[in-house]
């Protein structure tokens, strides 16, 4: 106070009036009853104070008992989204070395023919999942939001109704395989005559491959709802390392290379879903394989993937889309280039959204219960006053 009525007064001195009045009322507005000779700053930091000095205010949010529970709240998301994600990018790593590998090995055993036949068939199969794919946001979303309640019955029923709608997801599935898809097979898709039959066989083993894979989904989303992070990417791992296995016997055995390599991919992904099952009967009690589903919360899950459905069918036509038309012109040699370019895409996309599959399960358990303050930065709580 007493520097800034100094500088008030200097600058009368030199007659800048508005200048004096300005620093007379700054100095007022910033000090008010603080004593001459002692200067108080708003932006000095406290590490025990805070950043907003000594003020009654922040006395209050130190004292108060909720807020330290939130921030320790805070702190335990904070190791545990780290913790989660370091497990995903462990992952990451090595399932983008092993895929890249195993993509280079399979290429050169297959031949380019039969890599390009095995790459278009299996993406008139993944252009028809687009109700599997929608689905698989929803079961984790509402998997979190049934493990934010007490209410233990909530996640049976939610899990029962995500089992069903992955029953009907699956007769749907065949249905539209088994008609449009064999249409595309045998009418438009340019596949060289004297492995057309090796072709439709693998069809058909692709498909059965796509179902196993429908009902690992709820298995899968409920092990991330539960933030098992480790067990997820241990599995991952794990699949990784029995597709590498099951090149040796790729390359020695004098059999058909394509249809070998297509079963050692089913029998692939009945170990995981086996070892996914297991594991969930085994760490979560509240959960039981049952198809009795509730009609509300099956209607909100099918209300909510039906706004995920249009990004996924825009997202599958576009990637699987180009696959057809490349083979409409070029044949399956294109094919064949078009795999190794969205392995190389996948890898580099799954660097992308581990952070986001690490965090989601935390974001939505916080919003369900309403800790709005743990979705924002410790500054932005803060100014929330929360």
């Amino acid at each position: 106070m007493c520097r800034g009525i100094f500088h008030a007064l200097s600058a009368l001195a030199v007659g800048d009036i508005s200048h004096a009045s300005g620093t007379l009322s700054l100095s007022i507005f910033r000090t008010r009853s603080a004593p001459c000779g002692r200067r108080y700053s708003a932006h000095v930091r406290h590490p025990f104070v805070g950043a907003y000095g000594n003020t009654p205010k922040t006395r209050r949010k130190l004292n108060n008992p909720k807020m330290t529970q939130q921030q320790n709240n805070t702190s335990a998301n904070n190791k545990r989204i780290a913790k989660n994600t370091m497990f995903m990018y462990i992952r990451m790593l090595f399932t983008m070395v092993v895929s890249l590998y195993t993509s280079r090995v399979v290429l050169e055993v297959l031949g380019v023919e039969d890599f390009g036949i095995f790459n278009i068939v299996g993406g008139i199969i993944v252009l028809f999942s687009f109700l599997n794919t929608s689905m698989t946001n929803s079961c984790q979303r509402y998997f979190s939001v049934a493990l934010a309640d007490i209410n233990s019955n909530i996640l049976q029923k939610v899990f029962s109704s995500a089992l069903f709608f992955h029953l009907t997801i699956t007769f749907v599935f065949i249905i539209i395989t088994e008609t449009i898809g064999l249409l595309l097979l045998y009418y438009t898709i340019n596949i060289p005559e004297h492995r057309f039959n090796t072709a439709t066989i693998v069809y058909q083993i692709f498909i059965a491959n796509s179902i196993v894979n429908i009902f690992r989904v709820p298995y899968n989303a409920i092990i991330l709802a539960n933030e098992h992070m480790d067990y997820y990417a241990y599995t991952s791992i794990a699949e990784s390392i029995i597709r590498l296995i099951m090149l040796y016997p790729l390359v020695i055995l004098p059999v058909d290379k394509l249809l070998l390599y297509s079963l050692f991919s089913l029998f692939v992904s009945i170990i995981m879903f086996l070892l996914y099952m297991f594991h969930c009967q085994k760490n979560f009690k509240s959960i039981s394989f049952s198809f009795k589903y509730d009609k509300s919360i099956l209607k909100e899950m099918s209300s909510f993937s039906g706004w995920n459905v249009f990004g996924s069918i825009a997202d599958l036509g576009y990637k699987q889309g180009v696959n057809i038309i490349l083979n409409l012109f070029y044949g399956v040699s294109m094919n064949a280039a078009m795999g190794i370019v969205n392995q190389a895409r996948n890898s580099i996309f799954s660097f992308v959204s581990n952070l986001q599959v690490s965090a989601n399960p935390q974001n939505i358990k916080s919003y369900t219960l309403s800790n709005y303050c743990l979705l924002y930065t410790s500054d932005a709580a803060d100014d929330m006053q929360c």
